[in-house]
C-alpha cells in the first residue's frame, strides 16, 4: 500500500492495490483487507451505495461480508 500511495496516508483503490498482486485471489485479497482492518492495521473506505453498481463494478470493491463494500485501503 504504502509503494502506492501518491501521499503518504492517502488511501489506495481497493482496485488499484489488487492489479498489484496478480496471483491473490479476489476471496483471499478481500479476506486480507477485512483481517488487517479487524488488526486496527489499515482503514478502509466505505462505499456508501454499492447495491446501485452492477455486478461487475461490485468486483472492484473490497467485499466486507456482510453487505458492506470498500473501495480503498490506507494504512494506519
Amino acid at each position: 500500500v504504502r509503494s502506492l500511495e501518491p501521499v503518504t496516508g492517502v488511501p489506495v483503490t481497493a482496485q488499484r492495490l489488487r492489479s498489484q498482486l496478480p496471483a491473490l485471489s479476489k476471496s483471499a485479497f478481500d479476506a486480507a483487507a477485512i483481517e488487517l482492518r479487524k488488526r486496527q492495521q489499515v482503514f478502509l473506505s466505505l462505499h456508501h451505495d454499492p447495491h446501485n453498481l452492477s455486478a461487475q463494478e461490485r468486483d472492484l470493491l473490497i467485499d466486507g461480508g456482510d453487505g458492506t463494500y470498500y473501495v480503498a485501503i490506507a494504512i494506519r
